[in-house]
């Protein structure tokens, strides 16, 4: 299952690889990917999964 997220107040390449690096620790995500010039945020889980662990990245 794959969700996209809009992402705000990232400005640099540092940024937008610690948030991906984060959430590509987490055990349900399967591949995270974040683009700084759309400020996108996009997840591929394992399975379906509750979103709010996301969000408290």
């Amino acid at each position: 299952m794959t969700v996209k997220y809009q992402i705000e107040g990232m400005h640099c390449v540092g940024c937008s690889s610690n948030l991906e690096d984060a959430i590509n620790n987490l055990s349900e995500v399967k591949k995270a990917n974040v683009n700084l010039i759309s400020n996108e945020l996009s997840v591929i889980f394992k399975q379906e999964v509750n979103h709010d662990i996301i969000f408290k990245i």
